[in-house]
């Protein structure tokens, strides 16, 4: 069954300034949806793939992101949506399973943060992390920590200490390190959203989600969609702002970045696993995404903490 992308209520109650949750399950599965208001998740368990907008990325415990209105999200564990045949890495390693996913998410509206912070000097830079919050903001660095701990402690907290509590975490996040946060998806992608035909290319992603380790052909996805190659193909880049090969090759990348990380096998086998059926193709393609080669970054992950932390200048993050 195909995963539309889907427009979510979050809980409308008037009491409530904003809205919290904890999502544990045993995996999160690709659920495409948006919805009119900001969302921060904090993973907290878990491993995976997210996709904002047009970007695909991996996340690990500890991820922080930042998603402004009407951008389509989802966090989904590679283990528990991926079909893998009986011989790859997957299969022969029961360690790369998801053992639990835990997310931590707040909702909020534009309506919320003008009602608690009113347009001054002092909170400009609220303002323009939540205008830059369009495309997406990941955070990096050392005040991961600190937010995580103020985001686990709004679910003890009532009244005027929990509104504390959340007014503390945006204006830590407005005043970030510019080398510690990244926007995620194109502008280009946000500012053609409307054109999206949800129903027809959310079956394709979702498709492309569990078997983009396998050999799938632009031909076989347009047959998938009951689309001709042409059609497909313009549908697809005008409604993700990526060809189709692109967005093929980020998946198995991604999947590539994993196992690179997780696991001990050749590079050679971790191109096959992850859909590479040309180890020179593979390291191409990686080099181009990640600019370094899959060896080398290797030994870049293996040599770094999960949560790391760049310069600490006084520069906010805003641009």
């Amino acid at each position: 069954m195909s995963v539309k992308l889907q427009f979510e209520k979050v809980p409308d109650r008037q009491q409530l300034h904003f809205f919290s949750k904890k999502r544990v399950e045993e995996s999160f599965n690709f659920h495409w949806h948006f919805h009119p208001e900001f969302e921060l998740t904090l993973i907290v368990s878990g491993q995976g793939i997210r996709i904002i907008g047009d970007n695909i990325s991996n996340y690990d415990p500890g991820d922080l992101v930042l998603v402004g209105p009407n951008l389509p999200h989802t966090w989904f564990s590679t283990a528990a949506n991926i079909r893998l045949p009986q011989n790859t890495a997957m299969s022969q390693n029961p360690d790369l399973n998801n053992t639990g996913s835990e997310a931590i998410i707040i909702q909020f509206n534009l309506d919320t943060i003008l009602t608690l912070l009113p347009a001054s000097v002092e909170t400009g830079h609220v303002s323009n992390l939540l205008k830059r919050a369009a495309v997406g903001i990941s955070f990096e660095g050392e005040k991961k920590d600190q937010i995580a701990s103020r985001m686990q402690a709004l679910e003890s907290k009532q009244g005027i200490p929990r509104m504390i509590e959340f007014l503390e975490i945006l204006d830590t996040l407005g005043n970030y390190n510019s080398n510690e946060c990244s926007e995620l998806s194109s502008r280009v992608f946000v500012e053609e959203i409307e054109t999206f035909d949800y129903d027809r290319i959310n079956k394709v992603c979702n498709y492309l989600n569990q078997h983009f380790t396998e050999q799938i052909t632009e031909s076989d996805a347009a047959r998938f969609a009951n689309l001709g190659v042409w059609s497909f193909s313009r549908i697809f880049h005008n409604n993700t702002g990526k060809t189709f090969k692109a967005y093929l090759s980020d998946l198995r990348i991604g999947w590539a970045c994993r196992l690179l990380i997780e696991t001990e096998l050749p590079v050679a086998r971790i191109a096959l696993d992850s859909g590479f059926n040309n180890l020179s193709n593979f390291n191409r393609q990686f080099r181009n995404l990640k600019k370094v080669s899959p060896r080398v970054y290797r030994q870049q992950r293996h040599q770094q903490p999960i949560l790391k932390s760049n310069s600490q200048g006084e520069a906010s993050c805003q641009k």
